[in-house]
């Protein structure tokens, strides 16, 4: 191995870091990384070019799931023939590839990563802890942090902690140190509950229940024990008067007791996306098969209110709060099948290294996290607007190529 190799394996292992070592400084962070992957790749072409390892990147369920989800995008737009600006979210998986290329061809540690995601774990407590309760805001909103959105903060949150969750699988010369990792999880915690953002405590809890209960990692002891206080908790955390979860839990049943369909406002959450729920099965009905075009939700609305279906106001919203009825609606069954080509290639993927090699392992450990975090997306995406997002969109393709090139290059190392 000569210097220039190392020297760019070292730069690939902290560039893989600083992913979930910096996203809570500022939302925009996954678009720089993204760049500063694409000039590392063309700076290293010489070297990495060499290597036969990279390609297998381009037959990878990963690479293949983001290029179907691009190519049904096209073909959309093609028969509507809209224009192409939706394309961009899309293309943007596609970008995320070469870091996958990178670390599989570098072999780089994934210690680095995993101790990053820890320390950003501990920054989301401590940003949600000064927005929410010291300077009294309603959620993680400071414009300097650039949350603006409680519900993606909640979900980069919750991703950290599914990574720390795996990272406590991985061997002991690539674990972060305990102490670390502990912190991590807790800060991580505390930034799911006091974000406020009731799709993401649903999101979290569902993949950390299955693993655990599918996971011989733990006793049944274990499980009823953790089961137990994870509900204590939840229960406390639901029923207390005044905490975060009380207060939006009770909002949530007051907007639904005063829901009048077609009447909801802006602002009314659960009744906006009750109306949309209607329009975007009446569109999906109206257009099963290629749905009214991507990236034309808001614009095949003005019908629905003036036949009183949604209110004028809600128009604001802007999508059904939802990827999957969006899809359904704006692209049909075909548009469907491009979305779960995005959550079902990685999730094939990841469930592939964590059957060959074991969840212990550092590929299955790498596969575990995958396989968290995909589900996090799929069940998240059912309640907010995620691939709508570029920050999101970025932020999720680079989480998922990152993990799968650590995955692959431990199954080559253990093979």
């Amino acid at each position: 191995m000569t210097s220039a190799f190392r020297d760019r394996q070292f730069v690939a292992a902290w560039l893989a870091a600083a992913l979930p070592g910096l996203i809570f400084f500022h939302h925009r962070v996954p678009v720089f990384i993204l760049l500063a992957w694409l000039v590392f790749h063309a700076w290293s072409w010489k070297t990495l070019r060499q290597e036969r390892d990279g390609r297998s990147v381009l037959r990878s369920p990963i690479a293949l799931g983001f290029a179907t989800n691009t190519a049904v995008l096209a073909v959309l737009f093609l028969i509507h023939r809209d224009n192409w600006h939706p394309l961009d979210h899309s293309t943007r998986l596609l970008l995320a590839l070469p870091a996958m290329a990178a670390i599989v061809i570098l072999r780089p540690s994934c210690r680095p990563y995993f101790t990053a995601a820890a320390f950003g774990g501990i920054v989301a407590g401590a940003v949600a802890v000064w927005e929410v309760l010291i300077t009294a805001g309603v959620a993680p909103s400071d414009p300097i942090l650039g949350f603006s959105n409680r519900s993606k903060f909640s979900y980069v949150s919750a991703s950290v902690l599914m990574l720390l969750c795996a990272a406590s699988c991985l061997p002991g010369d690539e674990r972060p140190a305990r102490p670390w990792l502990v912190l991590g999880i807790a800060g991580a915690l505390v930034a799911i509950v006091l974000a406020n953002a009731r799709s993401i405590w649903i999101a979290t809890v569902i993949p950390l229940t299955i693993w655990m209960w599918s996971s011989p990692r733990f006793s049944l002891a274990s499980r009823v024990r953790i089961t137990g206080g994870s509900a204590l908790l939840m229960a406390a955390l639901a029923l207390t008067p005044g905490s975060p979860v009380n207060d939006r839990i009770m909002l949530g049943l007051q907007q639904y007791e005063q829901y009048r369909p077609g009447q909801a406002m802006f602002d009314d959450s659960i009744g906006s996306r009750l109306d949309m729920l209607q329009v975007g099965l009446s569109m999906f009905r109206e257009h099963p098969w290629v749905g009214v075009g991507p990236g034309q939700f808001t614009e095949e609305l003005a019908p629905y209110v003036d036949s009183g279906m949604i209110s004028a106001d809600a128009l604001r919203v802007g999508n059904p709060h939802n990827e999957y009825l969006s899809a359904l609606a704006t692209g049909g069954v075909i548009g469907l099948l491009g979305l779960m080509a995005v959550l079902a290639g990685p999730l094939l993927y990841f469930a592939g290294s964590i059957r060959r090699s074991g969840a212990s392992s550092r590929s299955g450990a790498c596969g575990l996290a995958g396989v968290l975090v995909v589900g996090l997306t799929a069940i998240f995406s059912a309640m907010d607007p995620l691939f709508h997002v570029h920050f999101s969109t970025i932020y999720y393709a680079l989480t998922i190529a990152i993990l799968g090139g650590f995955a692959d290059t431990a199954r080559r190392a253990a093979a």
